[in-house]
């Protein structure tokens, strides 16, 4: 018994060993009651772990507040992250004519193609107004409420539909 006691403290003096021991960080916590419990460590998604959460909140009492920073893709950022990422401003006559020509395209090809673009476009920005609109139903937001530069931006917005709207005839005729 002796000498198994002294081979482990020989082990524990080795560098070598040192490498292999491991602290256990948890060994004393549990104070009778188990280990420490983490019922949403591994849940499948965050939307599932929240589910729980609210479920286990409502059944002792406490407030459930779900933390909406985290979900990063609602169909506003994408749409948000999409436009701002696109960079059309920025886009010349030049480049957009380099690409049709690199495409091996016909021209009526390429039109169609960017109608179809400007097309999927357009019903995503409709319906991130719907999801305005919705909300500030929901909420009873009324336009006196609005932060200051909202008026502007849908005076800017409200311009630039009619601008599209005419370009859009010309196109058509």
């Amino acid at each position: 018994m002796s000498n198994t006691k002294s081979y482990i403290e020989e082990l524990k003096n080795d560098p070598k060993f040192q490498l292999f021991v491991e602290e256990s960080f948890t060994g004393n916590l549990d104070g009778g009651a188990g280990q420490p419990q983490t019922p949403f460590a591994f849940a499948s998604s965050e939307d599932e772990r929240d589910y729980k959460q609210s479920k286990v909140a409502d059944q002792t009492g406490y407030p459930h507040k779900v933390d909406t920073s985290k979900k990063k893709n609602t169909i506003y950022s994408e749409i948000m992250n999409q436009l701002s990422t696109d960079n059309l401003h920025e886009a010349s006559y030049k480049d957009y004519k380099a690409e049709f020509k690199g495409s091996g395209k016909n021209p009526k090809h390429h039109i169609n193609d960017s109608i179809a673009k400007i097309n999927r476009s357009l019903r995503e920005i409709e319906q991130a107004m719907n999801h305005i609109n919705k909300l500030k139903m929901e909420t009873n937001t009324t336009n006196t409420q609005y932060l200051k530069p909202t008026f502007s931006k849908l005076l800017k917005i409200s311009e630039r539909l009619n601008r599209i709207q005419l370009k859009m005839k010309d196109i058509g005729s």
